[in-house]
């Protein structure tokens, strides 16, 4: 949680603070529409048969011979973050649920938007002439940042689709609730399949569904985005400010 906070919540605060006029303005932490909020839970839901999907396909992929070193650091990479995963969310008592929404959930969706999202997309929006680059760009520093290799494509997507819901809504708390969704129902259906409110166990919940609830998980977030897009506020974020110093 120190981690968290030190690494992903001071910094973007602190740089908007220093070099902004209009810092919160900057971040884009002003309120959103009820309609964002919901497009931002709907978003997750609906895109778990894509997500799923690329989860699959990524896990599949495999490097050259001549990088077998590079693969099998990947693979120890990804086992170490899995084992540090588990045991974080097998876990039985209530305030550990209370803890790790917290942890997992609650600071990650506030910090990693206020830097990949508000401070990143921000900075680069200076740089570009249209958003899509800077979505992009923050989607794949995003998806690297957390050194999964094997998840580096689905949350790549994810990325894409926080950023898109950030410079559509105008707002970093539309991504955030869309952030808080996602890694919050992992932390809750863990803590009930841990209680055995769900029968199972994480690892045997099937990841690939048909093709057809690909495609139509995959529509549904387009929609959703376009959606936002046409209900989006008619100022945008003023990133091209000047500055403080």
């Amino acid at each position: 949680m120190i981690n968290q906070v030190g690494i992903f919540i001071v910094p973007p605060l602190l740089f908007a603070r220093l070099t902004q006029i209009k810092g919160f303005q900057f971040l884009g932490i002003r309120k959103a529409s009820s309609i964002h909020f919901i497009s931002a839970i709907l978003i997750i839901l609906l895109a778990g048969p894509m997500i799923n999907y690329l989860v699959e396909w990524n896990e599949q992929l495999r490097l050259p011979e001549y990088l077998k070193s590079i693969e099998q650091w990947m693979q120890n990479s990804e086992e170490s973050a899995a084992r540090l995963t588990e045991q974080l969310l097998n876990t039985a008592k209530p305030i550990d649920l209370v803890i790790n929404l917290l942890m997992i959930g609650i600071l990650p969706a506030i910090g990693e938007e206020l830097l990949f999202r508000s401070a990143l997309i921000g900075i680069m929006r200076k740089m570009f002439r249209n958003i899509h680059w800077p979505v992009i760009i923050s989607a794949i520093i995003f998806s690297a940042f957390h050194l999964q290799f094997y998840g580096f494509f689905p949350r790549f997507v994810l990325g894409l689709m926080l950023g898109y819901l950030f410079v559509y809504s105008g707002s970093v708390w539309v991504p955030a609730l869309a952030h808080l969704v996602n890694n919050g129902t992992v932390v809750l259906v863990s803590w009930l399949m841990a209680n055995h409110y769900i029968a199972g166990k994480p690892e045997d919940i099937p990841v690939f569904g048909s093709w057809t609830a690909v495609l139509t998980s995959a529509l549904f977030v387009i929609m959703i985005l376009v959606l936002v897009y046409r209900t989006r506020k008619p100022e945008p974020i003023d990133v091209n400010e000047g500055l403080t110093g």
